[in-house]
């Protein structure tokens, strides 16, 4: 808030800080969405192994919110509360629209929506949170897309090493 007024030294920090944020959030995300099924039975069982798809189809949910929620704190802190709060009023009955269409078909039908909603509304937050701010769309874009290769390539080695992988126990080596 103390650097609203310093655009130059706003833009900087916030996606100097906004980097860090996304550069250890999705791939951590991707990370759990890979491994789910060893996630859940180290944490919560055998019992539990129905919840890792759950998991998985709930990953890109958190991406969005991951490119989208430091936005909400910037427009805050410039004094954009009332945009905050429009993009809010139009996100929430998209992702209930989203949980609605999936009921059809359960957990993983509502799972499956709000991430598809969340994936739609990303990038119309990111454009409409940055609109006639320091911070554009393509430095969001700039700060989340050099992510994708690495994680792109990082989940190709993991599935094709899949079947090796599963041999390594504890759960923990893998």
């Amino acid at each position: 808030a103390r650097l609203q007024n310093d655009p130059q030294r706003l833009r900087s920090y916030f996606l100097r800080g906004y980097g860090m944020f996304v550069a250890l959030l999705v791939p951590v995300t991707c990370a759990f969405a890979l491994f789910a099924d060893d996630i859940v039975l180290m944490f919560l069982g055998a019992r539990w192994h129905d919840a890792a798809i759950l998991l998985r189809l709930l990953a890109p949910t958190i991406i969005g919110f991951a490119i989208v929620n430091p936005l909400g704190w910037l427009m805050l802190a410039t004094g954009r509360a009332g945009r905050s709060l429009r993009i809010a009023l139009v996100l929430a009955p998209v992702v209930m629209t989203g949980y609605s269409i999936g009921l059809l078909g359960g957990a993983h039908g509502v799972a499956l929506g709000f991430s598809g909603a969340m994936m739609v509304l990303a990038p119309i937050v990111v454009v409409w949170a940055t609109h006639g701010m320091p911070i554009s769309a393509r430095d969001v874009f700039d700060q989340v897309a050099p992510l994708a290769i690495p994680i792109g390539l990082a989940a190709a080695v993991v599935l094709v090493l899949d079947p090796y992988l599963r041999q390594l126990q504890p759960v923990l080596l893998r």
